[in-house]
């Protein structure tokens, strides 16, 4: 009943997160003013190229190339106060989903926005929210910098559907010309590359379809810098949103009362980029946090991972997550130790056995958390398999004595982790009889 009552709770979090989202979605896109446009956007699946002859080894082969579709729809105000609604596809070889590509592939958008609505300086942008693609720390600082200096926007807000609702009709768009290319192999033309999908079908309907270069692709990520701070409580983020470069204000729960530039929910400031200044010394949250790991022995502490991901500000009783470390050639599970040696960057790299495939329920996995100083391990158990949105379920282990040599799986230590952000996969530890928990002298495989 415990069990249930923390899971319906949940549940009904879940619920109303997707009510919210969509009814502000509804609320935005109905509401236009003739200064303001609307993007619903989207990468379709990988469209596999298909030739009309091919032979066996090829037909059931992997050697097949594959085509990244970027799909959205655009929503604008006529001057006769009718809502203009118009479909694009942006194609390319290169099947990077990364900030750097989400943007190559935006600029001929924001570029023919630019020269057909001249009068619009407000966006607003509707997506799903994997942290490999939208919702990260480096399409944050895009958002908030890119927007202003290259399109000229004044305004912009960039919210998240709830995790698993985020279909539209950016994936009508996309199942339509996968289908349409479908249909033109079948009456004898060959697909198999990226150009030869954008000629065969940009005549074939409406949508307006774009070609992508892998050297456009490959250029975007000069724009970004390294030093970009981490958003704290990024995954429960649902809404953002800049009326100034370089600063960024984020809320949990979409709202367009004022447009979306209300200060409903109290949003909070974020700053992609510190200054030389607050670089070189140490808040009081970053001291406060290597204190807490340099004295993980001495006292227990709120959960390291519940600190990079969370924002609440409760701490948490319990002691710090399962990291690695290297001794003897033998990989054990410890307290949380940063992995920045050379020697543990090697072993890491050895032990990179992680293959989407393989991601099965109930493994046991190495999962990378990051903060803004270093990297750090974590021993967790998977739930899922890889999702559409490229993340995996994991359930985390915590320490249960001070000598981190025993361990035990924690029910609220739930998180939706990046694929990338899987290391390895380690065998599952005994279990102690004399212990409610986990034994870890593993040797990894």
């Amino acid at each position: 009943m415990e069990k249930f009552e923390i899971t319906l709770e949940e549940f009904k979090r879940h619920i109303y997160y997707i009510k919210t989202q969509y009814r502000n979605y509804r609320k935005c896109i109905d509401e236009l003013t003739t200064n303001e446009i609307a993007l619903h956007i989207d990468f379709s699946e990988n469209y596999s190229c298909k030739c009309f002859e091919e032979v066996q080894s090829h037909h059931f082969g992997g050697s097949r190339n594959q085509v990244s579709l970027h799909t959205g729809v655009i929503y604008s105000r006529c001057s006769d106060h009718k809502i203009e609604v118009s479909s694009f596809c942006t194609v390319s070889g290169n099947l990077s989903h990364n900030p750097a590509a989400i943007w190559a592939h935006l600029h001929p958008i924001f570029a023919s926005i630019q020269e057909k609505f001249p009068e619009v300086n407000v966006l607003h942008v509707f997506s799903d929210g994997p942290a490999t693609q939208y919702r990260q720390k480096q399409n944050f600082y895009l958002i908030c910098t890119k927007l202003f200096s290259n399109y000229q926007f004044t305004k912009v807000t960039w919210n998240f559907f709830e995790a698993g609702h985020g279909k539209g009709a950016a994936d009508g768009i996309g199942g339509f010309l996968k289908r349409a290319a479908d249909q033109l192999v079948a009456h004898g033309s060959d697909i198999s590359d990226a150009t030869k999908f954008y000629l065969a079908l940009k005549d074939v309907s409406k949508v307006r379809l774009h070609l992508i270069t892998n050297e456009d692709i490959e250029q975007s990520p000069t724009q970004i810098p390294d030093n970009i701070v981490p958003l704290l409580g990024t995954m429960k983020v649902h809404q953002v949103f800049s009326e100034e470069p370089g600063v960024l204000k984020y809320r949990n729960l979409s709202c367009f009362s004022q447009r979306g530039f209300c200060t409903c929910m109290n949003p909070k400031n974020y700053f992609p980029l510190k200054t030389a200044v607050e670089q070189s010394t140490p808040s009081n949250c970053d001291k406060n946090m290597l204190s807490d790991i340099s004295n993980l022995y001495q006292k227990r502490t709120k959960g390291f991972y519940r600190f990079v991901y969370s924002s609440d500000s409760d701490d948490i009783d319990g002691a710090p997550l399962i990291s690695l470390k290297e001794e003897r050639k033998t990989y054990l599970y410890s307290v949380a130790q940063p992995c920045t040696s050379k020697e543990n960057e090697n072993a890491l790299i050895e032990m990179k056995n992680i293959h989407a495939n393989k991601i099965k329920e109930g493994i046991c996995v190495l999962v990378k958390v990051s903060s803004s100083k270093q990297d750090y391990v974590y021993l967790g158990k998977a739930l899922s398999e890889v999702e559409d949105d490229g993340e995996v379920k994991i359930m985390f282990f915590e320490a249960i004595d001070n000598t981190a040599t025993k361990f035990k799986l924690v029910e609220t230590y739930l998180s939706y982790e990046p694929f990338d952000n899987l290391l390895a996969i380690v065998p599952e530890p005994k279990k102690s009889a004399k212990v409610k928990g986990y034994t870890t002298n593993l040797i990894l495989p």
